[in-house]
């Protein structure tokens, strides 16, 4: 929905089709702060893991929702990012631990 209203309301930039720059940068900044406050939440792990985690997922999600156009994008833009993130996460051994609730 960011992307969306952002991108209609204030999207001036055409990238692909009707999304928009604008739109796109929404969708990754949400995107981020979501991951980092969810990460936040439920595990404990370094700052740079979670930045990489969290800038990973977004700037794929951002990507993948752009140039989706083959199939649902509420399929494809999970799918992609989780792909993205394991991998990153296998690359660097990023092994999360689960927080207790504090």
């Amino acid at each position: 929905p960011a992307a969306a209203f952002v991108g209609s309301k204030f999207g001036s930039i055409k990238l692909y089709g009707k999304k928009t720059l604008e739109g796109t940068g929404a969708f990754a900044i949400v995107t981020c702060l979501a991951t980092v406050a969810y990460l936040s939440l439920f595990y404990e792990m370094s700052a740079t893991d979670m930045a990489l985690i969290s800038v990973t997922g977004a700037i794929t999600g951002a990507i993948a929702e752009l140039y989706c156009t083959f199939v649902d994008d509420n399929l494809f833009v999970p799918v992609a990012t989780g792909a993205a993130v394991t991998a990153v996460m296998g690359q660097f051994d990023i092994v999360p631990k689960s927080a207790a609730w504090r």
